[in-house]
C-alpha cells in the first residue's frame, strides 16, 4: 500500500457524506410513508409531494440547481400516480429523489440553507436570520433554531437575532416572555444561562415545540433542552451593548 495514496480527511468527508446522505433518505423514507397513510388517492400523494418539491425550489439557486431538473423531477414524481403499493411508492420516490441528495452533498450549505427556509415556512413562524427565527403565542415569543452545521460563527448571528427581537418585543406589550426549546440550547446552556434564561431538559413532549418520538429529542433526533426569560430581563440583558455580555 501506498501512504501517499491514502487521505484520511478525504474517508472521512466521503464517510460523512453517506452518513447525512442516509439520514435524508431514513427522513424522506418515514415521511413519504405518513404521505401515503393520509391519502388513500394516489393522486393526493403525489400532490403533497410535489408541493414539498416546489416549496423546496423556491428557496434552490437556480444557478446551482437548474430548471430542467426541477422539471425532470415533477414528470417523474407524476408517472407514479398509478403506484398503489406502499413500498413501491416509497422506494420509486427515493429513487427520483437521488438528484436532490446529489445536491445536498456537493452544496450542503446551500441544500440547508434551502431545508431551513422550507421548515420556517411551513410553521408559519417568522425569519430573524439564518441561525433564528421565532412564532408568538399569546403573551409568548417562542424561539426555534433551524437546522444550522454549514453555518458560522454562530454567536454573532445569535446576538444578531436577539438585538432584533428586542425592537419586536418593545413594540409590543403583549409579549411577556421568551421560550426557547432546541438542540442549541442543549448544546450551550452556559450561553443561555448567563444571559438571563433559566434552562432546563426537555423530559416529555411538548406540544407547543416541534419536538418528536415523544421525549427529549427533536425531529432530527437532537437532545433538546428548554430556555424561557422574562420581557423585563430580557429586554435588561439584550436592549444594551451585547459586545460586553
Amino acid at each position: 500500500m501506498k501512504f501517499d495514496s491514502f487521505n484520511p480527511s478525504q474517508k472521512f468527508k466521503e464517510r460523512k457524506h453517506l452518513l447525512n446522505e442516509r439520514t435524508l433518505e431514513e427522513r424522506l423514507r418515514s415521511w413519504l410513508g405518513e404521505v401515503y397513510k393520509a391519502h388513500s388517492n394516489p393522486d393526493g400523494r403525489i400532490d403533497e409531494v410535489m408541493k414539498r418539491v416546489e416549496l423546496f425550489f423556491k428557496y434552490v439557486n437556480r444557478d446551482i440547481f437548474l430548471e430542467n431538473q426541477f422539471e425532470e423531477i415533477q414528470q417523474a414524481l407524476e408517472s407514479c400516480t398509478s403506484i398503489k403499493d406502499r413500498n413501491l411508492f416509497i422506494n420509486r420516490v427515493v429513487e427520483i429523489f437521488k438528484p436532490i441528495f446529489d445536491f445536498s452533498k456537493i452544496f450542503p450549505k446551500e441544500f440547508e440553507e434551502a431545508q431551513a427556509k422550507v421548515g420556517i415556512e411551513e410553521e408559519g413562524y417568522t425569519e430573524l436570520n439564518r441561525l433564528v427565527a421565532y412564532e408568538k403565542e399569546g403573551n409568548t415569543v417562542k424561539l426555534h433554531h433551524p437546522p444550522a452545521r454549514t453555518i458560522g460563527p454562530k454567536l454573532e448571528l445569535y446576538y444578531d437575532a436577539m438585538r432584533k427581537l428586542v425592537e419586536i418585543i418593545k413594540n409590543d406589550p403583549e409579549i411577556q416572555n421568551v421560550e426557547a426549546a432546541s438542540w442549541i440550547v442543549a448544546r450551550v446552556p452556559e450561553l443561555f444561562a448567563r444571559n438571563g434564561f433559566t434552562v432546563k431538559e426537555a423530559k416529555k413532549h411538548i406540544s407547543s415545540f416541534p419536538i418528536s418520538f415523544g421525549n427529549e429529542k427533536d425531529k432530527y433526533g437532537r437532545k433538546v433542552s428548554i430556555a424561557s426569560i422574562s420581557r423585563e430581563e430580557f429586554l435588561k440583558v439584550f436592549g444594551g451593548n451585547l459586545s460586553s455580555v
